[in-house]
Parts: structure tokens; C-alpha cells; sequence
């Protein structure tokens, strides 16, 4: 016997996962397609009024790592969220096309700020540029537009991930913010 089988044992609901493991799943990179499937689960336990449930919050790819965004940086990562994934390689393949944002330093400081930048009147902080300091929708807006200048762009799926932050908070366009929303093809509502 196993030390694990005499371990105590509990009960737990899960809430069901999204995607089965050994489903075939595709993740969106630039201008590719990973193709693999689900090797196993991350989970949580939470605790709730009639005791404790489970939550997939993760899930891991039999290709062990790929990179995918994370904060200002594309990182290599074990595991994905369900948003991350998709199970229609036509639609994975949409959400890996890749749009190039072209623009001088200068630029991206009035549209995006400088966090360094301390200087109250400067145009390039971030209460001064096109995306002004508000809340952390924001905030992770500017994570994702940093990242973009990093890269050089962003693929549809990351633009998407801006769409749907910036369409439940509301902003008005300035100058270079729009110069970079065109190169992107961003639609807000």
C-alpha cells in the first residue's frame, strides 16, 4: 500500500471543467498555431456556504510550455486559462494574426505614459497621456499596450483581450493612442 492511500480522504464538488483532458486544444501565437491537448488541471478549493468546491483555474498542454502574455511580458508558461484556449483551429488561427504597431518613443510616452516618469507636468506621465491613471482596467490596458510596444504588436486574440477591457470602461481617444488603436484595427463600442 501506498503512503497516499492512508492518507485521510475528503469529498470534493468540482465545478466541471471547461475542456477534457486528452481534448485537443490550440493556442494562439504570432502568425502560428501550437496544436496539443490537455495533460492535466490546476485546481482550487474553495470554501462555500455548504463546504468547500473545486475550480479548474488552469490547465496544463502536453506541450509543457508556451508563451503567452503575462503583464507586460510574454513569459513561457505552464499553464493557460480557459480564455487562452480554443478548440476551433480556424479560430485560433484568426486569433494568432498578426498586427504591427509602428511608432517613435515619443509617441508611445503621450499615448501610454511612463510609470517611471514622476514629474506631475510632464506630458509622459501617466496622468497626462492619451490613457490617464483611473483604475486597474485601465491599468491592465496599458500592461497590454506596453507589451504591444515591446513586441511590435499585438496578435487578434491580445487585441481582443484590450477590446474587452476598454469597451466595459469607457474612454475618449487621443491623437496617439488613436495612431496606435488604427495599426491595431481596434473597435470599441
Amino acid at each position: 500500500m501506498r503512503d497516499i492511500d492512508k492518507l485521510p480522504k475528503t469529498n470534493i464538488e468540482f465545478v466541471k471543467p471547461f475542456f477534457k483532458i486528452g481534448q485537443t486544444i490550440y493556442i494562439p501565437q504570432q502568425d502560428e498555431v501550437d496544436e496539443t491537448t490537455v495533460r492535466k488541471y490546476v485546481a482550487e478549493i474553495i470554501p462555500y456556504e455548504e463546504g468547500i468546491l473545486g475550480a479548474v483555474v488552469g490547465y496544463v498542454p502536453e506541450q509543457m510550455f508556451v508563451f503567452m502574455r503575462r503583464g507586460t511580458e510574454s513569459k513561457l508558461v505552464e499553464s493557460l486559462s480557459a480564455c487562452e484556449i480554443y478548440t476551433d483551429k480556424e479560430k485560433a488561427e484568426r486569433a494568432s494574426k498578426f498586427f504591427k504597431v509602428e511608432l517613435d518613443e515619443e509617441s508611445w510616452k503621450k499615448a501610454i505614459g511612463d510609470r517611471d516618469e514622476k514629474d506631475e507636468s510632464s506630458p509622459y506621465n501617466t496622468d497626462n497621456c492619451d490613457l490617464q491613471a483611473c483604475c486597474s482596467n485601465i491599468s491592465e490596458a496599458r500592461d497590454i499596450l506596453y507589451y504591444c510596444k515591446a513586441q511590435g504588436g499585438l496578435i487578434v486574440h491580445e487585441r481582443e483581450e484590450l477590446e474587452e477591457i476598454l469597451n466595459r470602461h469607457g474612454l475618449e481617444i487621443g491623437k496617439y493612442l488613436g495612431n496606435i488603436f488604427d495599426q491595431l484595427k481596434v473597435n470599441l463600442e
